[in-house]
């Protein structure tokens, strides 16, 4: 049985409620299933527990049981460094820096007063940092982490309502909470100035000292790569997810909403558009009691494309899984597929496709042979060209093509 994983980095997206999503083709716009070839493989000493990826795929970190090794997106190796963690502090996950010369890894405990951080340096300096203080519900347990664009700091989100901004020497430069809700994510402005929290109900954009430039009602916000567009959803966190899916520029002025059930969304790095889909209403409704809380919806979702002010590009019927934009914004990817409303689920093949924005497939990659897959929700537009596979020992970069004619 194969054990590796896969990261998929090119998107600017998050998933709300449901995530099935995929555009429905007539069979004569189908295109071949091809297995892609690696624009470069390495072959580690031990095998690989885990990939992280840097902004914009500038190096990935490989780590093993003892050692996490740096390599830039080329293929070429950066540098490498023995980990410390243990069964008794096993590591809880890890961030790269996009300069590709530090990562912070983060050790986990059954008692909060051991949980952990350790900065390591291509230069072989270390920093280690106790994260005990972020008190709350689930204590230090850590929600997110990203370094940067430029390198210099790292925001820690935790599984309590706190927000921590630290240093690349590993010096806490701010403690910011208690936040509203617990589940905390945050990632930096393209400038490094700001953070725009992502997470559950505490959304907006802050400063690096704790001040608000906006909140959000919305929950788990997405950004394209400048942050011109951000977008969010209404929807409860449990329960029938009904709710507006709501448009905003960079200042967190409103510019549009649709209500939606069921949604998932994408939005395209160039902040020129927003690819959604949601279930619509039947028009076969309960017509005595006992009516349900939410009415009943139709089997098969659309699929919609809409332009920064609202405007419907493209539309269509959908099965599947909506897994971003690609980072030129010519793609919408795709996976788990089926192309037809009558197909059984789960699919028979498992494949990644590119849509382009009128909803026609461009090209399509069978994936079946790939291990187990395990996406990476960056829930950003820190967006790369590439695709990461690792299995066993060995981690490859596949290069997502465009769908421009």
């Amino acid at each position: 049985m194969r054990t590796g994983h896969r990261i998929l980095i090119p998107i600017a997206l998050i998933v709300i409620g449901a995530v099935f999503a995929a555009a429905h083709i007539t069979a004569s716009a189908q295109t071949t299933a091809v297995t892609p070839v690696p624009n470069w493989q390495m072959k580690l000493p031990e095998r690989i527990e885990y990939v992280s990826v840097a902004p914009d795929a500038a190096c990935v970190a490989a780590r093993t049981a003892s050692r996490i090794h740096v390599i830039y997106r080329s293929g070429r190796k950066a540098w490498d460094a023995t980990l410390k963690s243990s069964a008794q502090f096993p590591i809880q996950k890890h961030a790269v820096s996009p300069t590709c010369d530090w990562i912070a890894v983060f050790t986990t405990a059954d008692d909060h007063a051991s949980f952990g951080m350790e900065i390591i340096r291509m230069d072989g300096t270390r920093k280690s940092l106790s994260l005990a203080s972020a008190d709350g519900v689930n204590g230090p347990l850590v929600q997110s982490a990203e370094i940067s664009p430029d390198g210099k700091l790292l925001v820690i989100g935790f599984e309590s309502n706190y927000l921590w901004i630290v240093s690349r020497g590993g010096a806490i430069q701010a403690r910011l909470g208690p936040l509203q809700a617990s589940g905390v994510s945050a990632r930096f402005t393209a400038d490094s100035t700001r953070v725009l929290l992502t997470g559950f109900f505490s959304t907006g954009m802050m400063d690096l000292k704790g001040k608000w430039d906006w909140k959000s009602e919305s929950r788990e916000l997405i950004a394209s790569r400048n942050f011109n567009l951000i977008a969010g959803l209404t929807a409860p966190m449990h329960g029938p997810q009904g709710g507006d899916i709501v448009i905003l520029d960079g200042d967190g002025r409103f510019l549009w909403k649709d209500f939606a059930w069921d949604a998932s969304m994408a939005i395209a790095p160039n902040g020129k558009f927003v690819v959604f889909t949601r279930k619509t209403v039947s028009a076969n409704q309960p017509k005595e009691p006992p009516f349900p809380i939410s009415p009943v919806l139709n089997n098969t979702p659309e699929i919609s494309i809409r332009d920064r002010v609202g405007k419907e590009l493209a539309n269509g019927p959908f099965a599947g899984r909506l897994a971003g934009v690609s980072s030129d914004s010519s793609c919408v990817l795709v996976r788990w597929g089926r192309y037809s409303p009558t197909q059984p689920m789960p699919p028979t093949r498992d494949w990644l496709a590119g849509l382009d924005r009128s909803l026609k497939e461009v090209w399509r990659w069978n994936i079946e042979s790939f291990s187990p897959f395990s996406e990476v929700n960056s829930n950003s537009g820190m967006t790369s060209d590439l695709v990461f596979d690792w299995n066993g020992d060995t981690v490859r970069a596949y290069r997502i093509p465009s769908c421009n004619p």
